[in-house]
Order: C-alpha cells, then sequence, then structure tokens
C-alpha cells in the first residue's frame, strides 16, 4: 500500500534543497526533496501536479499501518512543480562541490522571500487549505481517498497548535516521547481538535 499527499503552497521552501527522509520498500530512507513529481485529484476531474518532500508522515504512518510499503508527501505547485523537480536533480549534483550549497542557499536566500511573520487577517481570509490523501495497492489501483478541506494553513498551524497545548496540559496526551499525532491524542480527539482549528473532511 502507498500513501500520497498533496498540500498546495504559494512559496517555495529552502528546506527542499537538503536531503530529507521517505518511507521506501518498508524502510526509511535518505531522500532529496523534489525526487519525484505527481499528480493528484483536486476534485472529480480535477488534478494539480505536487513535488514530493521530506515530511513527518514517512514516521507517523507506518506506526499506524505496518503494512504500508511507500508514503509520499507533495507540495502543489502546479506547472512548475516540474521545474522544481529538475532544479532538484541539478542541485543535488550541484552542492557536491566544495562551497556550492552555502552560495546556492545564500542566493536563495535573497531570491525567495523569508518568513515575516506570515499573511495578516485579511490575506489569510482570501485562501484556504486543500489536502488529498490516497491509498493504492501494488497494482496502482486507489483503495481509498481522503480529502480536507478549510482555512488558511497560517491560521490553520496557529489553532492547532494551540489546541495541541491546551490538551496536553489537561492531561489528553497518550503517552510519552517523540509521538505523532495520532499516537499522541488518539484519532478521534485529533479529528475534532483539526476540525475546531478550521480543516475538515470535505463534505
Amino acid at each position: 500500500t502507498e500513501i500520497y499527499t498533496l498540500s498546495l503552497h504559494d512559496a517555495l521552501p529552502i528546506s527542499m534543497l537538503d536531503p530529507g527522509f521517505a518511507w521506501r520498500g518498508g524502510r526509511i530512507v535518505t531522500e532529496r526533496g523534489g525526487a519525484r513529481v505527481r499528480k493528484l485529484a483536486l476534485g472529480p476531474g480535477v488534478e494539480m501536479a505536487g513535488v514530493s518532500l521530506a515530511a513527518s508522515e514517512a514516521f507517523a504512518l507506518p506506526r499506524l499501518a505496518p503494512g504500508l510499503t511507500e508514503v509520499d508527501v507533495y507540495l502543489g505547485f502546479g506547472r512548475a512543480s516540474y521545474a522544481l523537480a529538475a532544479f532538484s536533480a541539478v542541485s543535488s549534483a550541484v552542492f557536491r562541490l566544495p562551497g556550492a550549497r552555502g552560495a546556492v542557499q545564500d542566493l536563495l536566500g535573497r531570491a525567495v522571500k523569508g518568513s515575516t511573520g506570515g499573511p495578516d487577517a485579511a490575506a489569510r481570509s482570501g485562501s484556504g487549505s486543500l489536502v488529498s490523501a490516497r491509498a493504492f495497492d501494488a497494482s496502482g489501483r486507489c483503495l481509498s481517498e481522503v480529502r480536507l478541506e478549510g482555512v488558511n494553513v497560517y491560521t490553520f498551524t496557529a489553532e492547532i497548535l494551540a489546541w495541541g497545548a491546551m490538551t496536553a496540559a489537561a492531561g489528553g496526551l497518550q503517552g510519552v516521547g517523540a509521538l505523532g499525532p495520532v499516537d499522541g491524542f488518539g484519532l478521534e480527539a485529533l479529528r475534532e481538535g483539526a476540525a475546531g482549528a478550521g480543516i475538515a473532511v470535505a463534505a
């Protein structure tokens, strides 16, 4: 079984230039960001290309479903995803040269707008979030699909972090150590918390 998730994004994360971790063939492997491009469903008959990146799902999902063989996470950039994947392949080769990584990261740091605290409330209200997750069998047949929709990702991040902190302070954390969200709070509690923070399963 493979799990693919796609999130829409409007800015290039410089962290994509660094190697990350992925779940391949039933084990954790090191992989460069942008190693793959895949089209995922945004709705009936609507698709968008996304570029792969390292994410915590590679660690969390296999614990919940031991039969998983592949876990992929993508950010949706549309047609630009193909250019980003090509850039990732070239940069991974260039970075092997002495001093190249620092030079490229410095250049991108000047060209790509960094964090300014995020958009204000008015800007956030004009956009939302979409997450599409699909599970496939070994033949590529889609076994299940879930879509989540809701508020702007900055708004959701603030709200879900606040919910997690308050829930943990109230004794709602299950277990200790490095826990994924489902491990830490349980699926139903997490579903309710995410809905309260502004993102829920699409109708």
